[in-house]
């Protein structure tokens, strides 16, 4: 019985430390994408009151945004990879200082994938 106990334990410690891991290397991820956000934006920002679209590689990936919303102030911040977490984890950076007056958001896929 002990030595099920420990292997138990064994397991579960090297499957904790494999998924803290894999988040690890995610944020890191996410982080650079929202860094080269703030890099572009701290020359060029985005319009004040514009249309946002943010969520996971289905917005990353669209990049006829501005000419298929022609006439419209929108502007992409999709960052590939990202779960509705992540969006919202990361709303202060990516959201809030834009004062959108509209946001389309687009995430979950990633989410259903990972269970």
């Amino acid at each position: 019985m002990k030595k099920t106990c420990y292997l138990f334990l064994l397991f579960s410690a090297f499957f904790l430390s494999v998924l803290s891991a894999q988040k690890t290397d995610k944020t890191a991820k996410l982080e650079k994408a929202i860094a080269a956000f703030e890099r572009v934006d701290s020359t060029n920002p985005p319009p004040k009151g514009g249309i946002e679209f943010v969520g996971s590689s289905s917005i990353v990936k669209w990049k006829t945004l501005e000419k298929d919303f022609a006439g419209y102030p929108v502007f992409n911040r999709g960052f590939g990879g990202s779960s509705i977490i992540d969006s919202y984890n990361f709303a202060d950076r990516i959201i809030l200082p834009y004062s959108p007056k509209k946001i389309f958001f687009h995430a979950g896929d990633n989410d259903l994938s990972s269970g």
